[in-house]
C-alpha cells in the first residue's frame, strides 16, 4: 500500500501524551516485533538520539538491523525503517479519533560534532491503515469480539505469551465485567443473544484459560462459569451479573 511520509526533518519527538495503563505488558519477542512500544529501550534510544557512530556507515547497518527486528513497512534492508509504534506522538485529535500509536520513520543523520546518530520522526498515515486502534467499547462483548472469536474457534496463538495478553486485553477493555484470576486465567461476562431461544438470560458468565501445546503454541479454552462460592451465595460473578441486568431493566 502507499503511503505519504512527512519528511520534516525538524519534527521533534514527544512521548508525554502517553498514558502508560493503555500499553501492553513485557510479552515475547514475537509480540513486541508485531507491537512495539514507545517503552521499548531500543526505540527509546532513537527517540532521545542517544545512539553515536563513528561513521555513517555504521549507523546504516545498526538502523537495518534494527529493522529486522520489528513489522515494518520498508523491506528487508530497505531504507529509512517505517514502522507503526504504539503510544508514539499521538495528539488529543488523534486520541478521539481512536489512535492508539503512529507510524514512525527511522533515519540516520550527522550531529554537529561529526557523529551519527539514528533519530525518528512522524509519519502522517490515516487510522484506517494503522494495525491497532481504538475500539468501541459496549459494556460486555459478545463472541463477535475478535479476540473471543478466535476463543470460540479455538484458533492457536503462536506463543503462550501472545495468548495471555488476549486476557490481559480483554480485561483492560472490560475491567468493570472481568476478574483476572491469574496470567492464564480470566472470568468474564460476555452477552450471548442466543441464550434466549433456550429460556436463559443473554448474559453469560464464562472462563478463559490459557492451554500451551506441545509445540509452543497456545490456545484459550472457554467453559461456563457455574461454580459457586464456599457456603453458597452463587457464583464470582452473579453480583455483576445483577447489575447489568438491573441496569437494563432500569434503562
Amino acid at each position: 500500500m502507499s503511503h505519504t511520509h512527512n519528511t520534516d526533518e525538524d519534527q521533534s519527538v514527544n512521548v508525554s501524551h502517553v498514558v502508560e495503563d493503555e500499553l501492553q505488558p513485557a510479552a515475547g519477542a514475537e509480540f513486541q516485533k508485531r507491537n512495539p512500544t514507545v517503552f521499548n529501550p531500543l526505540l527509546q534510544a532513537i527517540m532521545g538520539e542517544r545512539f553515536r557512530f563513528r561513521t555513517e556507515e555504521q549507523a546504516v547497518a545498526r538502523l537495518k538491523r534494527i529493522g529486522s527486528q520489528f513489522d515494518t513497512l520498508s523491506g528487508p534492508d530497505e531504507l529509512p525503517v517505517t514502522l507503526w509504534v504504539r503510544g508514539f506522538l499521538v495528539t488529543p485529535e488523534e486520541d478521539k479519533r481512536g489512535y492508539l500509536g503512529n507510524f514512525a520513520m527511522l533515519r540516520t543523520r550527522q550531529l554537529e560534532d561529526g557523529a551519527f546518530t539514528i533519530y525518528a520522526t512522524k509519519v502522517e498515515i490515516e487510522i484506517t491503515e494503522h494495525p491497532r486502534k481504538k475500539r468501541i467499547r459496549y459494556t460486555h462483548p459478545n463472541w463477535g469480539h475478535p479476540n473471543l472469536r478466535k476463543v470460540y474457534a479455538a484458533e492457536p496463538y503462536e506463543s503462550v505469551d501472545a495468548a495471555r495478553w488476549t486476557l490481559v486485553s480483554l480485561h483492560e477493555e472490560f475491567p468493570d465485567i472481568s476478574i483476572p484470576a491469574s496470567e492464564n486465567r480470566l472470568f468474564i461476562i460476555i452477552y450471548d443473544k442466543s441464550l434466549k431461544t433456550e429460556g436463559r438470560q443473554p448474559i453469560q458468565k464464562i472462563v478463559l484459560d490459557v492451554e500451551e501445546q506441545p509445540d509452543g503454541t497456545a490456545i484459550i479454552r472457554w467453559r461456563e462459569n457455574t461454580k459457586a462460592l464456599k457456603g453458597g451465595g452463587g457464583t464470582k460473578m452473579d453480583a455483576v451479573v445483577a447489575a447489568i441486568m438491573a441496569g437494563r431493566s432500569n434503562g
